[in-house]
Formats: structure tokens, sequence, C-alpha cells
């Protein structure tokens, strides 16, 4: 993404201020201290980060390792193997396998198989997408989230109070 957009003296770019401003943009994101700031707290979870490469995550199948190239239009992932889900959801089964095929050649095993459990012996990331529709169907409800010091995601419903003052208006001075 942070190539060139200029092209040739015969042939310019389209679109080279865009492209410079994105670029810009792109770069300045600080994407290093993102991946510390996240591995710190993976850690602390008693988690660990893992980086793969995401390259064409979204064409092979998690099934079969196949690569097919498709345009990003086609939102299904249908695979001559039978496998017929939402590209997104193959996406990120290959990236989870990718995950688990780097963690195992480092500690010299082989990728696990079936239900992975944390260090508490409850499932530890496969309720995660459940637990986070209960949270948010409770912030639909009114209710607000809160985050526990114990490692584990919950949510305490609490009632949403409006601030004070909200019911009074809000004089905006001029320059």
């Amino acid at each position: 993404m942070t190539r060139s957009a200029a092209g040739t003296v015969e042939e310019p770019g389209t679109n080279v201020a865009q492209k410079r401003g994105l670029n810009r943009s792109i770069l300045d994101a600080g994407w290093g201290k993102l991946v510390q700031f996240v591995r710190y707290k993976a850690a602390r979870a008693g988690g660990e980060l893992v980086c793969v490469d995401a390259r064409n995550s979204s064409q092979e199948c998690r099934r079969c390792k196949a690569v097919a190239a498709k345009p990003l239009s086609l939102r299904r992932h249908v695979c001559p193997c039978g496998l017929d889900e939402h590209r997104d959801v193959n996406s990120a089964g290959v990236i989870r396998d990718r995950g688990l095929a780097v963690k195992a050649a480092s500690e010299g095993g082989s990728a696990p198989r079936g239900r992975r459990r944390g260090p508490s012996g409850r499932a530890s990331c496969r309720d995660a997408p459940r637990r986070l529709r209960a949270a948010l169907e409770n912030v639909r409800r009114g209710h607000q989230p809160r985050m526990t010091n114990d490692r584990n995601f919950r949510v305490i419903e609490t009632p949403v109070r409006p601030l004070p003052g909200a019911d009074r208006p809000v004089a905006v001075a001029g320059r």
C-alpha cells in the first residue's frame, strides 16, 4: 500500500497526491507500538501474540489449503472440497491455522486439534464471539459493560445514568 503511485515520465500515475497522503497516514500510525502493546497485554493475560502473514488468506481454503484467485465482490468461499462459508470466516480460520502452525513449530510439536482451553481450564478464544454478542445485547438494553481484573471478560450490568446537567441547554461561545 505504501508504494509509489507516481508512474513514469511518459505515463504519470493517477491520484498521486491522495496516495501520498494515504501513505503518510499509514506510516504514521505507529504499527510497531500497537504490536508491542498487544504483545504486552496478551502476556499479561497469560496469552501470546503470534504474528502471521495474512497474504492470500481470503483466497486459500482452510480445509484443503487450495488457493483460488477470486474477486473481492464474491463474499462466499465455495471450494471443490465441499467447504462453503462466508469468505471472512474462512479467512479467519486460515489465519488461526497459520498461527497455530507457527506456535507448534516454535515449540517443536504439531498443531493441536479439537477444542483449545486456556490456563484456567475454561474455553479461551472460542467463547469470545458469544460473550461479545452478549455484551453488545446488554449495551442495546441500556446496560454498561465493564471489564473485571480477573483475566476473564465479564459483563456487569449497571444502568446507564445521564450526565449531570445533560437536561440543561449548552451555551456555545462565539469568537
